[in-house]
């Protein structure tokens, strides 16, 4: 599998953990609220999903911050925006039967999150168009002073207040 691919892989997957972990969080508050938060963390569910959603969340901040290392910003964030709720929304419906859909409404979200998901793929195929040959370098730059570039700009300096005698 190439690295690229790899790379792609590991936003994906800390997307969807993410959006595990926001479903586990949901459950767990919906415990809390039933049962009271004395008998919720006397429950051994609680302590195995507290130590998921703290390894999950660790997890998928390790590789969400190595998608930022090789994916310009708008890649990332836009996969985060499409998959993490709709992992959410996956596993709310399936799993925990929050919601029962009509054919044509399983076919419009599979038709829109298809959309979405090659819009992403569209992203992490640009490329940054700055080049060092077009970036301006500090000989083109005019030797200022912070407080000269502010003047010039318009801005007046701010003088503290005299103290009365």
């Amino acid at each position: 599998m190439p690295a690229r691919a790899i790379r792609l892989l590991g936003l994906l997957t800390s997307a969807v953990v993410f959006g595990s972990i926001t479903t586990v969080l949901k459950t767990l508050v919906a415990h809390v609220s039933a049962e009271g938060l004395q008998a919720a963390l006397g429950a051994s569910t609680v302590h195995v999903s507290l130590f998921a959603v703290v390894t999950g969340g660790v997890v998928a901040n390790v590789l969400l911050q190595t998608s930022h290392r090789f994916f310009p910003a708008p890649v990332v964030l836009a996969a985060l925006t499409i998959i993490d709720p709709l992992t959410a929304a996956v596993v709310g419906i399936t799993v925990l039967g929050e919601a029962s859909l009509t054919p044509a409404a399983v076919a419009g979200l599979a038709l829109s999150g298809g959309l979405a998901c090659s819009g992403v793929l569209g992203l992490s195929r640009l490329r940054r168009s700055a080049s060092p040959q077009h970036a301006p370098t500090a000989a083109l730059l005019p030797e200022e002073s912070p407080s000269q570039m502010d003047r010039r700009a318009g801005f007046s300096p701010v003088r503290p207040a005299r103290k009365r005698r």
